[in-house]
């Protein structure tokens, strides 16, 4: 790994070889799907199509509706599976999926099956601070680790480590690039439960940019799991005389995402970068402007004034003066737009699958010694 000038963290370029061909791998993806209905398919959903396409057999939990059923639906079919694939990646979801990925590893590693672990969820780096051992033995378990940003490449160093940094892959090509040129007051807000921005913020924000633009508009997609942060926003914004100037979505019920990103301008991206229910990277490829919360894994995959603009979580008013700089500098608009969907080049399924299938071979051939 090194660093970018810009503070980012990459893969160097050995390491983005062309795929080599290989055996056909019997492959164990071990994390939750996103239900059906959802707006964005889960990286294990996606992964899973471009594994089977290649000609690996993949065996997929969890997509069934319901936490317990689907942690238990995660169990049994890790389980039956153990004694036919060749290597199972188990997906590490922040600091609630801890257990979880706890009694997998130890299962799947009590069965000779290798474990490639999929870390993510900004969260697991509290983890790293408050249960560092915990995190140690599990990491410990497994025969490699995989990361959506550079920031699990650094907050997990002190506890063993991250093999690979591989960010939440994207197919370019499906997205209709469009250069932002002059930037229109169409924002597309992707906001959950974290405290990066609250509902007030999002009503402070619009009564700040209504007066400078009075034709602003603001499609809020909340997380599927934080249906209450919709529900406030409407309230504040209500309350604020702005209500309708915002449209909430239900992230379970979305329009066409392709369609989203179009429609919009501005993207501002309140949530998780490996965790989201409109994907950063599909906005970036679309040539959207972004404005990102800098928490998390946000400065990994924006650089700032480079391909789209930072700013302090909890700041309604550094938020409403970055989309004010966008919709006000055609040629920022502009140049941000472009470098974005530059920058997305660099997520695409062309450079990330071959990857995923060398670490998954290498992975499996450690497993057969």
């Amino acid at each position: 790994m090194i660093r970018t000038a810009d503070g980012r963290l990459v893969v160097e370029s050995a390491h983005t070889a062309v795929a080599e061909a290989h055996a056909r791998t019997r492959v164990l993806l071990a994390g939750e799907l996103i239900a059906a209905g959802s707006s964005r398919p889960s990286l294990f959903e996606r992964l899973a199509a471009r594994l089977r396409r290649l000609g690996d057999s993949v065996v997929t939990t969890s997509s069934r509706p319901g936490r317990v059923w689907r942690v238990a639906d995660m169990l049994v079919t890790a389980w039956s599976a153990r004694s036919h694939v060749d290597v199972s990646v188990v997906e590490v979801k922040g600091s609630a999926g801890l257990r979880r990925a706890e009694f997998l590893t130890r299962m799947l590693s009590g069965a000779n099956v290798p474990v490639v672990h999929l870390l993510r969820g900004a969260d697991l780096a509290d983890t790293a601070v408050e249960e560092p051992e915990r995190l140690r033995r599990l990491l410990g378990l497994g025969q490699a680790s995989v990361a959506l940003s550079g920031y699990h490449y650094e907050a997990l160093t002190h506890v063993g480590g991250v093999s690979e940094v591989i960010a939440d892959p994207v197919e370019v090509g499906a997205y209709a690039f469009r250069a932002r040129r002059t930037a229109a007051p169409k924002l597309l807000w992707l906001c959950d439960a974290r405290p990066m921005t609250t509902p007030a913020d999002i009503a402070t924000v619009l009564t700040e940019l209504v007066a400078s633009h009075p034709d602003v508009a603001v499609t809020l997609v909340t997380s599927w799991s934080a249906p209450q942060v919709a529900y406030a926003a409407r309230d504040a914004a209500e309350r604020s005389g702005v209500l309708a100037h915002l449209h909430v979505i239900d992230a379970l019920k979305a329009a066409d995402v392709r369609s989203l990103l179009q429609e919009h301008d501005v993207l501002v991206n309140a949530v998780d970068v490996d965790d989201s229910p409109v994907g950063l990277s599909e906005a970036m490829a679309a040539g959207m402007c972004v404005v990102g919360v800098d928490w998390g894994g946000a400065s990994y995959l924006i650089a700032d004034g480079v391909d789209g603009l930072l700013v302090k979580p909890r700041d309604p008013v550094g938020l409403a003066a970055a989309v004010k700089r966008l919709l006000s500098d055609p040629d920022l608009s502009e140049r941000l737009s472009g470098a974005a969907h530059a920058r997305a080049e660099t997520f695409d399924w062309s450079r990330a699958l071959p990857r995923w299938r060398s670490i998954l071979t290498r992975v499996a051939a450690k497993g057969d010694k």
